[in-house]
């Protein structure tokens, strides 16, 4: 998430007193936005596709909400607590798009004050799904970070542009699915006295399911900093509840393992919850 990389930028006393009255407009309006493209836009389908691990396929498109808070401890000992309200929409079976809107709470240190608002709002602008097919699924994207922060602390202060492929491989006689991103990170405009971002990320999914309610997601990702920073790298582990055809929740462990990335953190504990947005067949 490109909003986490700018955590590790803490450095001046910033003062301030954000509103959360602009946080909860915001999720008031994204939340009307999509009820609006649930009636309008939503997809027509069969439960058994909504099932388990197809929810968690970098590679798949499924229009739903989402809302969880994520707890970073960073390399330098900042603690960061982050609540993301995501929606995404898929546009027909092989169009999608998404927005995230982070609020992001910094403590107060020995070198800041306690700062909190809205950070870095990104958007996916156009997924295509090139490829479907019995086994495999290819995604392709381009995704934009922009200076949306409402304090420098809390935001990279700089457009970033984000090319995304995930390849996705169906493996059903083990019951797990397998999949790989990339992307690529590219900054332009904004504040030119802000860090330069030229980066790239991977991550290897292995979602696997333990019943028909329980399934668990260990993502392997690895970063590297083209401007002479090597390589890091976080493992997450997740595991997910399906409530019911249309909720479900999950709790996120992750830890740092080696490297000194902005998005390297030292662990991370997160916690979400899932709203599908479909409609049933008609008969």
């Amino acid at each position: 998430m490109v909003f986490d990389f700018g955590l590790a930028y803490v450095r001046p006393v910033i003062n301030g007193d954000p509103s959360g009255k602009i946080l909860f407009a915001t999720l008031r309006s994204l939340l009307f936005f999509l009820l609006f493209v649930r009636a309008a836009f939503g997809q027509s389908d069969s439960l058994s596709r909504h099932n388990g691990i197809l929810q968690d396929d970098p590679s798949n498109i499924f229009t739903r909400i989402e809302l969880f808070n994520e707890r970073q401890t960073l390399t330098d000992g900042t603690v960061a607590n982050v609540t993301t309200a995501r929606g995404i929409m898929a546009i027909g079976k092989r169009f999608t798009t998404r927005v995230d809107i982070p609020y992001i709470s910094l403590p107060r240190t020995s070198s800041a004050e306690a700062t909190s608002g809205i950070g870095d709002v990104s958007a996916r602008l156009l997924g295509y799904k090139i490829l479907q097919s019995r086994r495999a699924a290819m995604l392709a994207s381009v995704e934009l970070s922009f200076p949306t922060a409402q304090s420098p602390l809390l935001g990279m202060g700089r457009n970033i542009i984000t090319p995304v492929i995930a390849y996705t491989r169906y493996l059903p006689k083990r019951k797990t699915v397998l999949a790989l991103t990339y992307q690529d990170y590219f900054s332009f405009g904004g504040d030119e006295s802000r860090a330069h971002i030229r980066w790239s990320r991977m991550q290897l999914y292995h979602i696997r399911p333990w019943s028909r309610r329980v399934w668990t997601l260990l993502l392997p990702e690895l970063y590297y900093d083209h401007s002479g920073g090597g390589f890091s790298m976080n493992l997450e582990a997740t595991g997910y509840y399906r409530m019911s055809d249309r909720f479900a929740v999950w709790l996120k462990g992750g830890a740092g393992l080696f490297g000194d990335h902005p998005a390297r953190y030292s662990w991370t504990v997160e916690v979400g919850l899932r709203h599908l947005i479909w409609r049933k067949k008609k008969l």
